[in-house]
């Protein structure tokens, strides 16, 4: 899925970084009921999961979900959430053959669109999703240590 190659570039990135988006502020499937911070903007990354009956030389693009998130006692301002989205847009969009520590390589990352501004009541937010279809494979190197 090479959750980690998305990860990285992400955390990296200068852009999220000028919007107080560093590794500490992303989280890969957040599934607690609290916000994982208590104040600023933060980014929940889930992964949709891979059809694994499907022949492993066809893979189908997984779907990647963030949510952007500012706490509502912050901001209401949904501009801002589109700056961020548009931060990860930037720095996904470029991911070609980007290998991961995970062992797998992006192929591809492909921006696929936005939900509608929403207040997110559990986590007391202001926040907006985007879709990406990611295209991977295992990292070559792995492979060739995997038939042997």
């Amino acid at each position: 899925m090479s959750r980690a190659a998305v990860f990285e570039r992400l955390a990296n990135n200068a852009g999220l970084n000028s919007l107080g988006l560093e590794r500490n502020r992303i989280f890969p499937n957040w599934s607690n009921e609290e916000r994982p911070i208590p104040s600023g903007p933060f980014l929940i990354l889930r992964w949709d999961t891979m059809d694994d009956t499907r022949w492993q030389t066809v893979k189908e693009p997984v779907r990647l979900y963030i949510s952007a998130h500012m706490p509502i006692e912050v901001m209401d301002d949904f501009s801002y959430i589109d700056h961020i989205l548009d931060a990860c847009d930037s720095a996904l969009r470029p991911m070609w053959d980007i290998v991961g520590e995970d062992g797998y390589t992006v192929s591809q990352i492909r921006v696929c669109g936005r939900s509608a501004d929403v207040k997110d009541q559990g986590f007391q937010t202001i926040t907006k999703n985007a879709a990406y279809q990611v295209l991977s494979r295992r990292t070559e190197q792995e492979r060739k240590h995997d038939r042997t």
